[in-house]
């Protein structure tokens, strides 16, 4: 009997170990969020140098990749903000925060035909990370 019990506990235990262990922050995610932190007080240096470690620990993530060309967008360091929006439009085509943001550059360059190009593609409902209104 105690050892009917203990085998169909053994998958509840690992079910519980894997749900608690995917809740704890990675430790990309912990500097990803020192960054968010330092880019919501405008220390955009500060803030890029926390995001840039987070790439470093997870390459493919696009948040801080966003967050970073976000950051160099804020200190006018277009060329730079411009191959982190890219980047992100290279690991996720439908990512719509890569296309506003590298538009905005696009407009800063003057390359104004691009830009229009970038923001349009926003505007695609096909998008992962695009809401449809009303719910």
């Amino acid at each position: 009997m105690h050892t009917k019990t203990l085998i169909l506990s053994i998958p509840l235990l690992l079910c519980s170990f894997i749900l608690a262990s995917s809740q704890i922050p990675s430790e990309s995610d912990k500097t990803f969020e020192k960054g968010l932190s330092n880019y919501n007080a405008k220390d955009y240096a500060k803030a890029i140098v926390n995001f840039s470690k987070a790439i470093e620990l997870d390459p493919k993530f696009e948040d801080a990749y966003v967050c970073r060309a976000d950051s160099f967008y804020e200190l006018k360091k277009f060329d730079e903000a411009f191959a982190d929006y890219s980047k992100v439009i290279e690991i996720d085509p439908t990512n719509v925060d890569g296309y506003s943001g590298r538009g905005a550059v696009y407009y800063e360059f003057k390359k104004y035909t691009l830009a229009i190009a970038d923001f349009n593609k926003t505007q695609k409902p096909n998008f992962s990370n695009y809401r449809q209104w009303p719910p």
